[in-house]
């Protein structure tokens, strides 16, 4: 019969991380993977990254001690982070590291337990929001420095107005400008659906949105075909059914957080192309005017050599 292995009394000297490491959590009553998995993550953490000359080293430690608990025994300090999509290298970049005030780092360390990036983008953005002192001025440089990483924080509230503004100045005509209805198309723009194309690529699903009644379905539905517009709908929004084992609230909420982090990735990847081109332009300007400068050079220097040639004559 084969031995049952009881994962809370493994010993850290038979866990595959670095001595250091072990001799670390050993020292601070650790002496167990039960030790650990009683313990909540931040506090394993915070033994690591508050160490006197702080190292990069003992991030590594970390890092490796909580992909060994996942993959090994199932404990989920490195799950958590499976849903955020994004490569496993930012989740453990720490907030001193990105050029954040000290102020709000601090708030973040001693008042939420966050520490790195990916504990940061698993926390709720009102959840941060509340916490004390983090006013609306923290809360604009965090979300400019996370917005720069081309990431948004978990259930960040979306600024209709600053969206409406860009889609107006790319000439596209929003939703506002289509539907009588204001009740009707500040629904769809609070599901990020600003344009027809946006209506378009959402498809059929629109009629699943939540607070769209019977009224404003047969609304959306009799100027769609005003625009000879056909998104395969059904034709009755009972008949559509909906398996709650697979897809529910949770779900759809991180497939729209999932598109939200796609598309600030587009805008930022945007930003930085239409930057590069205007330092192309700037390098090309710059290199027509060095030749100018080098013909008149040159012209000057053949001038003088003829001047030169003419008196020894």
């Amino acid at each position: 019969m084969e031995k049952v292995v009881d994962v809370f009394a493994i010993k850290m000297d038979e866990l595959d991380i670095d001595e250091e490491a072990k001799d670390i959590l050993i020292a601070a009553g650790f002496n167990t993977v039960g030790d650990i998995i009683a313990n909540h993550k931040n506090d394993i953490y915070a033994l690591f990254a508050n160490r006197k000359n702080y190292e990069y080293k003992y991030l590594l430690y970390f890092r490796k001690l909580t992909r060994i608990l996942h993959c090994q025994f199932n404990v989920g300090f490195y799950e958590e982070f499976k849903d955020l999509g994004i490569d496993d290298r930012l989740l453990f970049i720490r907030l001193e590291t990105m050029n954040l005030s000290e102020s709000i780092v601090k708030i973040l360390n001693h008042r939420l337990g966050i520490y790195i990036l990916g504990d940061l983008l698993n926390t709720n953005y009102e959840e941060i929001a509340k916490a004390r002192n983090m006013g609306n001025v923290k809360i604009r440089e965090l979300l400019n420095c996370v917005h720069k990483l081309g990431l948004i924080l978990k259930n960040e509230p979306i600024d209709i107005n600053k969206i409406r503004e860009g889609v107006k100045s790319k000439g596209q005509v929003l939703l506002e400008d289509i539907f009588d209805n204001s009740k009707l198309y500040m629904l769809l723009y609070r599901n990020n659906i600003y344009t027809l194309d946006d209506l378009q690529n959402y498809g059929f699903k629109v009629f699943t949105i939540k607070r769209l009644g019977k009224a404003l379905q047969e609304e959306l539905r009799k100027k769609l075909a005003e625009l000879n517009i056909d998104l395969s709908l059904v034709t009755d929004i009972n008949d559509f059914q909906v398996d709650d084992d697979t897809v529910n609230e949770e779900v759809i909420l991180r497939q729209r957080q999932e598109n939200d982090l796609i598309k600030a990735r587009l805008l930022k990847k945007k930003e930085l192309l239409d930057k590069y081109k205007i330092l192309i332009e700037e390098k090309n300007k710059l290199l027509a005017e060095e030749k100018r400068l080098d013909d008149l050079i040159n012209s000057i220097l053949i001038n003088l050599n003829d001047e030169e040639s003419t008196r020894r004559k």
